[in-house]
């Protein structure tokens, strides 16, 4: 049994079970003058008793070998996303007839249902991280333009003001307070560089660049940041590092949440945890701060990104807040090592967790 799913003026296979070549998925049938496509396009099902006569119903690049089929459409409110085939009734009867028609049709109904759901989520997810990433594009603009263009913009200004003077000691003043303010951009840009991806994530690995992270904000804000980090996983380059993804994901939660704790909560002090334990990673960033309603700030505060990250990383994200009382951010991940990539990943990781 195959399923093929439009795919903008093809029917690509997208799943296949049964005696079929590895290779059949991801095979590509024209809408136009194919079977396939006309099931789709008609939705009405049809039967093929006699597959090697090969009159009209161009399947052969996915049938090879069978020797009669049945496909119909999968289809869910007025549009079919694509078509189920059957091949090769098993018993005496080699032909499919119309009782198992109706039968495959019925399924084939709950299919198109469950992959229209499925659709529907994948593009809800392709929104909000498009609208994710746009909104940190506009964060860095705007530090950009705040910070570091308006440090060239006084740089320039000083270094005018020196080539019109004529007096040693003030072009010598003016020098100084440029190289100070060439200073003061290098810094601004280095901080812009390292929020943008920490060398030490890369080198290092998660636990020293959160441990950074901590003592560059509390150094910054002059709030009071405590961090408690146990990683399975180690520090240092011999370390046992954990999956790429799933360290750029903790990163930035931690990073946006300290920062939404400094811009908007008037937090005093923050903790921040990092656990391993047993194949599951928890961090959590609490604070004192003033708390919001996350029912009325869904896409605020960067929490789209952040819950997408987690997602993507196969965890699930909890934030709990209110008005007076601060803010508890925690994601719980499954913990995937480098060295564990190899390996299938344990199925039901999350199953009897709370959702």
């Amino acid at each position: 049994m195959l399923v093929l799913l439009d795919e903008g003026g093809q029917l690509a296979v997208a799943a296949a079970v049964g005696e079929l070549p590895d290779d059949v998925i991801g095979v590509e049938l024209p809408i136009d003058g194919s079977l396939a496509g006309t099931v789709l396009l008609t939705g009405a099902p049809e039967r093929v008793a006699r597959l090697e006569s090969g009159v009209g119903h161009r399947l052969d690049p996915i049938v090879r070998g069978a020797t009669s089929a049945l496909v119909v459409p999968l289809g869910f409110r007025g549009r079919a996303r694509g078509v189920l085939i059957a091949l090769d009734r098993l018993g005496e009867q080699s032909t499919f007839d119309a009782d198992e028609e109706h039968l495959l049709a019925s399924f084939a109904a709950s299919a198109a249902i469950a992959i229209a759901t499925a659709q529907s989520v994948e593009s809800g997810r392709l929104v909000h991280s498009i609208r994710a990433a746009e909104a940190e594009r506009k964060r860095w603009a705007r530090e950009l333009h705040d910070e570091t263009l308006q440090e060239l913009g006084a740089l320039k200004l000083l270094l005018g003001a020196a080539e019109t003077g004529r007096d040693p000691s003030a072009l010598r003043e003016r020098i100084a307070l440029a190289l100070e303010q060439t200073d003061l951009a290098i810094h601004g840009l280095q901080g812009l560089i390292t929020e943008l991806r920490p060398a030490a994530l890369d080198e290092l690995g998660l636990e020293p660049a959160v441990e950074a992270l901590v003592e560059r904000t509390a150094a910054t804000s002059g709030l009071v940041v405590e961090a408690r980090l146990e990683l399975a996983s180690g520090t240092g380059r011999d370390a046992t590092r954990l999956d790429q993804e799933l360290e750029s994901a903790l990163y930035r939660l931690i990073q946006e949440s300290l920062t939404n704790a400094i811009k908007h909560a008037s937090a005093e002090r923050i903790s921040v945890e990092m656990v391993e334990d047993r194949g599951t990673l928890t961090a959590t960033v609490r604070d004192d701060g003033t708390g919001f309603d996350p029912e009325w700030v869904r896409g605020g505060f960067g929490l789209i990104g952040m819950r997408e990250r987690v997602e993507l990383a196969g965890g699930r994200l909890v934030i709990d807040s209110a008005p007076g009382r601060g803010t508890l951010v925690r994601a719980e991940l499954p913990a995937r090592h480098r060295e564990d990539l190899t390996r299938p990943p344990r199925a039901g990781w999350d199953a009897g967790r709370e959702r």
